[in-house]
């Protein structure tokens, strides 16, 4: 169903939720992920990950190693809700790697192409089916959650 902006009204996960999803898909790259499933993950992520670093810099490290595989699952699945690529995210992470080592135009690439990506993953889903599966709202199996349309 379209809100009246034009874009499809999305499932709107709560936070337990959308921790939940992102746990149980810890490495699934394949598929769509709802805004709401995408931001939460990430702040919960980066909050603890902050909070665990203020405590102890070894479990904060941990926290990181922890939650890189299931953020980096997310935002590519993110990506795909939008009609992108995941390997966008690789783009980042590679431009990053070599710009710490050349600094100068490298760090403003990886700037520029990070803030495209981060445009993307803040834009509504498209919604209709894409090459990357239909909307999470019109296929709830894919998250093991049943998404009540709000709409009605």
């Amino acid at each position: 169903m379209e809100n009246h902006n034009g874009y499809r009204d999305e499932p709107v996960l709560n936070f337990q939720q959308s921790l939940t999803t992102c746990m149980r898909k810890y490495a699934t790259f394949g598929g769509r992920a709802s805004r709401s499933e995408c931001w939460w993950f990430c702040l919960f992520s980066v909050a603890a990950t902050f909070m665990a670093g203020l405590a102890d810099q070894a479990l904060a490290l941990a926290l990181s190693l922890i939650f890189f595989l299931p953020m980096s699952a997310v935002i590519v699945r993110r990506l795909h809700d939008v009609g992108k690529s995941g390997w966008w995210i690789v783009a980042v992470f590679a431009i990053g790697a070599v710009a710490s080592l050349f600094w100068s135009l490298l760090l403003f690439l990886e700037m520029v192409v990070s803030l495209i990506v981060l445009w993307w993953l803040v834009l509504p889903g498209s919604r209709d089916a894409n090459r990357y599966g239909h909307p999470a709202k019109w296929n709830p199996v894919l998250s093991g959650l049943h998404f009540e349309d709000s709409t009605e």
